[in-house]
């Protein structure tokens, strides 16, 4: 009787060995699956984009940044800034139908900030929009129809505020009057308003203003959290980088319905890296700055599905994208 317990209990342990280790089994092929959130490097399910993207590339913030144009039909990358004569020319984006940028930049080193226009693929300089203005003009973006450009423009000691200006430079609007440091303006796809970022570092939030300077309100507004880099991606959904909690620090890419009702972490964010400057190229995928380990070292360029969590770094479209500097402020157009 001893012996037959004895094999019993030795045969019910093996079994729930086996059980175990099957699932075990099961649990590491499902990591290995195209539709588990991860990097895909092995280029099986590189998604098929056509289009343009415009990037800054720099070794630290204000320190001789380059700005580059890669088109995904042709495979072809270029340092568009190399013989522009312009210090520092960062955060770039694309007009409607991709055929200009607005970008800012310096004229030389620890000069004041300025915004700049110019005609892709033209082989004439960049304008300078704000030379004369004797402020500190940054975060550049178009409207939705192309015919004015929203910005930051801080005065001599000033708080920095949101203005709009038409191509020629010709200030059409001031749309804010905080004694909040305010700035990265967005239009709203109808261009009737503006979403933006007001506050610094744990106070920082995402707000909501018609351009008219009407109607201010604050959309996302966590307590104790930095929320900014908004950039609207239809009619109803707004892109936006916030920390995942007061006590931990690292950025992470939310969506949140325009009106604020809502928002959500989307499924690529990891809380040990920093994932920032998301910008849509369809429905479904982004393109953002990420420093996850694996990388080239400090930020790279990726493409994230939204839906999946799949991540693609952009050097598995062209080797020459991500490098051991930081590539940020992607901008895509169709």
């Amino acid at each position: 009787m001893k012996k037959q317990k004895l094999i019993r209990i030795l045969t019910s342990f093996w079994s729930l060995y086996l059980f175990l280790f099957l699932i075990s089994c099961t649990k590491t092929n499902d990591q290995n699956t195209p539709n588990t959130p991860g990097v895909d490097t092995s280029n099986n399910s590189l998604p098929k984009l056509t289009g343009k993207l415009v990037y800054h590339q720099y070794a630290e913030y204000g320190k001789a940044s380059k700005l580059f144009l890669y088109n995904f039909a042709t495979n072809s990358l270029s340092e568009i800034s190399k013989n522009w004569n312009i210090y520092n020319p960062i955060n770039a984006h694309f007009n409607y139908d991709g055929s200009a940028i607005t970008f800012m930049g310096e004229t030389s080193a620890d000069s004041k900030w300025d915004i700049y226009i110019w005609q892709v693929n033209s082989t004439n300089m960049p304008l300078n929009l704000t030379k004369d203005d004797g402020c500190r003009d940054e975060d550049p973006k178009f409207s939705p129809d192309g015919l004015h450009i929203c910005f930051k423009q801080t005065p001599n000691g000033k708080t920095g505020n949101i203005k709009i200006m038409d191509l020629d430079g010709n200030i059409t609007n001031n749309v804010t009057s905080n004694t909040i440091e305010s700035g990265m303006p967005y239009y709203t796809s109808d261009g009737k308003a503006l979403i933006y970022a007001m506050g610094a570092g744990n106070s920082s939030d995402i707000y909501m203003i018609n351009i008219d300077g009407t109607n201010n309100h604050p959309l996302f507004n966590t307590m104790n959290v930095q929320e900014y880099y908004p950039i609207v991606m239809n009619d109803s959904v707004v892109l936006y980088t916030r920390w995942v909690n007061s006590n931990l620090h690292y950025d992470q890419v939310f969506t949140g319905n325009i009106t604020g009702a809502g928002s959500s972490r989307l499924a690529f964010n990891s809380s040990n890296a920093d994932y920032s400057d998301a910008f849509p190229c369809n429905d479904s995928l982004l393109v953002l700055s990420c420093d996850k380990n694996g990388g080239h070292g400090a930020y790279d360029l990726y493409i994230a599905n939204i839906n999946t969590g799949m991540m693609w770094p952009l050097d598995s479209y062209n080797t020459g994208i991500n490098t051991s500097l930081n590539e940020l402020g992607a901008c895509f157009t169709k």
